[in-house]
């Protein structure tokens, strides 16, 4: 099914034919959604026989979802034929997280797999990068995000994130472009001291579009422990 982002804006094509002798104006609206909500209306005459494509300049809906497409054309004010469209359309946002990102020492590095407990213990933020894979800008996109240690023996889906204040807000409501490359999200964090024991991290991100959560993910990493240190020796040695 083909999928838009809320209120954008698409072109749509309709291929008509006239099966009368004589010509004729029409109205033809497109409509979507079960009750029929007309989001784009073409005025066209076709002659006897003709067969014309008819393109409608298509507002989408503003809420998410899947929608029914009709077309219910008119002559002379009449309902003269309605047409539904072979596929529904999905109304939905279309952003995705790409990239984990963490910055250590003033470098920027993709991930944390390689690094070793050096190199975390000097981290001073964590990100991602968030693409938009539509074809139109997304405005008023805002994130949260948390990063919780998770607990020897305690299942992950007991640290599913409580869409609350317990989120951190760490990008200010911002337009988010169509494209490859995306926009980098980065947030500042210390990792606790030393970590003797191997532990992994759960990353939550909320991001939410004019204020309403469209998108909630997560991504765990493990850092390795640091090498025990060797034992202590005290005494005066005698010979």
């Amino acid at each position: 099914m083909p999928q838009f982002a809320p209120s954008s804006v698409h072109r749509a094509t309709v291929t008509l034919t006239n099966p009368k002798t004589a010509g004729f104006d029409y109205v033809a609206d497109l409509c979507m959604g079960a009750e029929w909500t007309v989001m784009a209306t073409a005025s066209f005459h076709l002659a006897g026989g003709e067969l014309k494509p008819v393109d409608f300049q298509v507002s989408m809906p503003s809420v998410t979802g899947t929608y029914p497409v009709f077309i219910r054309i008119l002559c002379g004010g009449v309902v003269v034929g309605t047409f539904t469209a072979t596929e529904d359309v999905v109304i939905a946002y279309s952003i995705e997280i790409i990239n984990f990102l963490v910055i250590y020492n003033g470098y920027m590095v993709r991930d944390l797999w390689d690094m070793n407990f050096e190199q975390y213990s000097k981290v001073t933020h964590l990100g991602f990068t968030l693409r938009n894979g539509g074809t139109s800008d997304i405005r008023g996109v805002s994130v949260k995000a948390r990063i919780t240690p998770l607990f020897p023996g305690q299942p992950l889906q007991e640290l599913s994130p409580p869409l609350d204040e317990s989120l951190r807000q760490i990008a200010q409501p911002f337009t988010l472009e169509p494209g490859r490359a995306g926009k980098d999200i980065f947030f500042d964090y210390r990792f606790p001291g030393i970590i003797f024991t191997e532990t992994t991290y759960v990353l939550y991100v909320e991001i939410a579009i004019l204020g309403k959560t469209v998108i909630t993910d997560s991504l765990s990493f493990i850092l390795a422990a640091r090498p025990p240190l060797p034992p202590s020796i005290s005494g005066i040695p005698s010979f």
